[in-house]
């Protein structure tokens, strides 16, 4: 059990997911591919399946008080080159507490101090200024802007969320993409920062 702050971390299993089903739901039309669909016992453990089977990937759950509020993932882990690719999700009910932050900063002294990780990155969208505000904040520097295929629908400028972020989509061949930025924190920046 790795212990932060406000919260503490553990490896996901099972029993974790089943919680999520009960997790409330985001209500920006950005944010939908964030909510937790699954309901039904079959798809649930399918859903714990794909994200935990590879070697390369490692999922925690994020625990306040002892109940699942979020998980946590590293995928494209690299033990030669000592790097892989972070991901989070909370539920919302949770966010702009403190506690997301927390969970990264923990898991990345983890990462970094005891398993000696040089490199931790991620991808974040354009449109998801609170994450990216979080993870500059941390010490996480944009490396590079991708054009990634937007997963919830087709650009629609009569969308609140659209219209306020337009300048972070692009139609391309009447697909829907948006920017995302590639980011990334060096162990040495975290050790210093911190």
């Amino acid at each position: 059990m790795l212990v932060g702050k406000y919260v503490s971390l553990r490896e996901l299993i099972l029993k974790d997911v089943y919680t999520f089903k009960n997790w409330s739901k985001h209500s920006s039309y950005l944010l939908l591919d964030y909510n937790f669909n699954e309901v039904e016992e079959k798809s649930i453990k399918d859903w714990f399946i794909w994200k935990t089977y590879s070697p390369f990937s490692k999922y925690y759950v994020i625990l306040k008080d002892s109940y699942p509020i979020g998980y946590i993932s590293f995928k494209n882990i690299s033990y030669f080159l000592k790097s892989a690719c972070l991901g989070i999700a909370l539920n919302p009910t949770y966010i702009n507490k403190g506690y997301g932050g927390d969970a990264i900063k923990t898991m990345l002294k983890y990462f970094f101090d005891e398993l000696k990780f040089k490199k931790i990155s991620l991808k974040v969208a354009s449109y998801n200024k609170r994450a990216l505000h979080l993870y500059e904040k941390i010490g996480f520097k944009k490396r590079w802007t991708i054009l990634m295929s937007f997963p919830n629908g087709d650009f629609d400028i009569n969308i609140k969320d659209f219209y306020n972020n337009k300048e972070c989509f692009k139609k391309v061949f009447g697909k829907t993409f948006f920017y995302a930025y590639q980011m990334d924190i060096r162990r040495e920046d975290f050790i210093n920062g911190i």
